[in-house]
């Protein structure tokens, strides 16, 4: 596991070895950027992703298998990391972490 400090660096590594799987967690609209920019790159990636604001909707639209919306418990990260374990294959469907329930739960 590395982890990267700045979404250039990230970038820059990711293009020369394609990650399996990302865990992106950044502020805002900086979130919603790089994970925009790791699937148009890398569409098989297997994502969780983590952000302070509700992007549910556009994680389910970039096919992200966990969203966490902070703050978050270890026990809901668990939940994204199970994702990755139970799912066989890269399309796994979204789940939006809202305290502690996923999306299926909401509807």
């Amino acid at each position: 596991m590395d982890c990267y400090r700045g979404q250039e660096v990230f970038f820059e590594v990711a293009r020369k070895n394609a990650p399996t799987n990302a865990v992106i967690s950044l502020p805002g609209v900086d979130g919603l950027n790089a994970v925009e920019h790791l699937r148009a790159l890398f569409p098989e990636t297997r994502i969780i992703w983590c952000s302070e604001l509700d992007f549910s909707l556009h994680a389910f639209r970039l096919r992200v298998d966990y969203f966490l919306l902070e703050p978050i418990t270890e026990e809901a990260f668990r939940h994204g990391l199970y994702a990755w374990v139970e799912e066989k294959q890269p399309s796994a469907s979204p789940r939006a972490d809202h305290n502690q329930h996923s999306k299926e739960d909401h509807r």
